[in-house]
């Protein structure tokens, strides 16, 4: 069982590590999803699946847009329209995975796994260099994606993430500042208006303790 846990932390480690980097073209199974998809599976496998409200909403979810775009491909449309809701069934194996394996086990190995992540998503932005996207839109940000749109939703995960442990008690005070700051910059460098207003709007939570402890810190860890 020992042995069994280190493998699934090791995992769950590189994976969230790993999630800035991007070898292959947009669509296709980068690194970080494999290693991510074998902890789900593993951790499914060992632990079965519990139904909640949420993961049974995110089952709805994605049967709904199966039969949608089912229809489509019975209308004519390619095949590869199948492979939208088979993203959302992997991102609900992988988020119930995720929240049951640190239930268990403790959040250490994900928000380890974080900070190296937000580590190599400012190294990959200042090696990589930068993507010419037009004359209005300027230079922007690519970092170790393939477009700048998802260096924005890292950042966003990235300060997301970092609140919630910091709720959960499993980030220090400074860390959890550096990794606020470590997003922020990552948000800015996308120039993706959605991104950095979603940072802004998490901020916003941060700043306001009262808000957070009344309202947010019950729903996170109720």
């Amino acid at each position: 069982m020992a042995r069994t846990r280190a493998f699934l932390n090791f995992l769950l480690f590189l994976g969230v590590s790993l999630l800035p980097i991007y070898v292959y073209g947009s669509g296709n199974l980068q690194p970080t999803h494999a290693i991510l998809l074998v902890f789900a599976f593993s951790v499914i496998l060992r632990h079965g699946f519990t139904p909640q409200r949420w993961n049974v909403t995110f089952i709805v979810l994605t049967f709904y847009c199966f039969l949608i775009e089912a229809a489509y491909v019975s209308g004519g449309a390619h095949p590869y329209s199948l492979l939208h809701p088979l993203y959302l069934f992997f991102n609900l194996m992988l988020s119930y995975a995720v929240w049951k394996y640190c239930s268990l086990n403790g959040d250490r190995a994900l928000a380890s796994g974080l900070v190296i992540a937000a580590i190599l998503g400012l190294l990959t932005v200042g090696i990589f260099g930068v993507e010419l996207i037009d004359n209005r839109q300027g230079i922007r940000e690519t970092g170790g994606f393939n477009n700048p749109n998802q260096l924005g939703y890292f950042a966003v995960c990235l300060l997301s993430l970092a609140y919630l442990l910091r709720v959960r008690g499993t980030y220090s005070q400074w860390t959890t500042y550096g990794l606020y700051v470590a997003a922020v910059f990552l948000a800015i460098a996308s120039l993706s208006k959605a991104a950095i207003i979603a940072v802004l709007v998490v901020l916003f939570l941060v700043s306001n303790p009262r808000l957070t402890r009344e309202f947010i810190l019950p729903w996170l860890i109720g």
